[in-house]
């Protein structure tokens, strides 16, 4: 973890202690979301885990009001057909929206929601028809921005060369923009 007051000068890296994290492979792509009914942050990953012999990735959480001591790492959301990675959450409307890339059946983004920060997720259909109107391609590491009524969701569009794609997303209707 870093730190910075700026966004432009950060202090040293620290390791943080999350209990429960000798069990997981790797733990990559780290978000964060604050958790308004719980005063706290809700920071999640993807990873597998030795207890499931290091199959299909996951997603899994911690919690932290301080960034300096974190909960057990628990299990956030797991796909029962394919492998999930690269999570990415916001919040919405007393919502939680829960961006992932899934391994398979569809090998795309998929978008999740609860009224909970943890759970449980339902799968956001409609969005799963906005993506199957775009370019077929390799999509992954969902990153989302709100800018006034819509939120601009950015796509890394891997494999192909076209770099960084980006995704206006209102009422589950996507515009997709990438360089050409």
């Amino acid at each position: 973890m870093w730190e910075s007051t700026d966004l432009i000068h950060w202090i040293s890296q620290q390791m943080i202690s999350i209990e429960g994290a000798n069990d997981f492979g790797v733990m990559w792509a780290p978000d964060v979301v604050y958790d308004s009914q719980n005063n706290d942050y809700i920071v999640n990953w993807s990873s597998s885990t030795m207890q499931d012999n290091y199959g299909p990735k996951a997603i899994y959480y911690s919690r932290t009001s301080d960034f300096k001591t974190f909960s057990k790492a628990q299990l956030l959301y797991r796909k029962s057909d394919s492998e999930v990675i690269d999570s990415a959450m916001y919040e919405e409307d007393g919502w939680y929206y829960l961006f992932v890339k899934s391994g398979a059946n569809p090998e795309t983004i998929i978008l999740l929601r609860s009224q909970q920060s943890t759970g449980p997720f339902e799968r956001v259909i409609d969005f799963d028809e906005s993506m199957n109107q775009i370019q077929h391609g390799k999509y992954e590491a969902p990153t989302a921005v709100r800018v006034k009524d819509q939120w601009l969701l950015f796509l890394d569009y891997y494999g192909t060369g076209a770099g960084v794609c980006s995704f206006y997303w209102k009422n589950v209707e996507c515009r997709k923009i990438c360089p050409q």
